[in-house]
């Protein structure tokens, strides 16, 4: 009786981990591709997310991320994705500083957003981007 007790546990536990990594998984495929800004008149300020972790920048400045160090973000980054699938974290280097800054994952209906607070937290003021093109699985929003 105990040992059936124990593999009927063992089973829902294996189950349940299986379940929630799937769905990680598939959320975070749903990531990759052309991020555009929503809060730019131009349409020209861009966040490229790619298989392996790496990230593009593509006409961004300090400002656009809430950095108080003035200047042109780097071509190239890092992008991780937290474990409960609600904030993605990315990490570049800029004028010889490591920094490491993370945006709010928000679902919409038909597509994802990303969301950084700028300026004093007390304002909340956001800059948003969406997710304009995937590059991975075929869908595009």
């Amino acid at each position: 009786m105990i040992i059936k007790s124990m593999f009927i546990m063992v089973l829902i536990s294996f189950v349940a981990l299986y379940s929630c990594t799937k769905n990680q998984i598939e959320f975070e495929d749903y990531l990759f591709g052309e991020w555009q800004m929503l809060d730019d008149p131009s349409k020209g300020k861009q966040i490229c997310l790619n298989v392996g972790g790496n990230a593009q920048f593509i006409n961004l400045q300090s400002e656009d991320m809430g950095i108080e160090n003035k200047g042109i973000l780097p071509a190239k980054g890092h992008w991780i994705l937290s474990p409960n699938g609600k904030i993605l974290r990315f990490e570049f280097v800029m004028h010889g500083v490591t920094y490491d800054h993370s945006g709010r994952l928000v679902r919409k209906k038909n597509s994802f957003e990303l969301w950084f607070s700028v300026g004093d937290p007390d304002d909340f003021i956001w800059k948003r981007f969406r997710l304009k093109k995937t590059n991975r699985k075929g869908v595009s929003y």
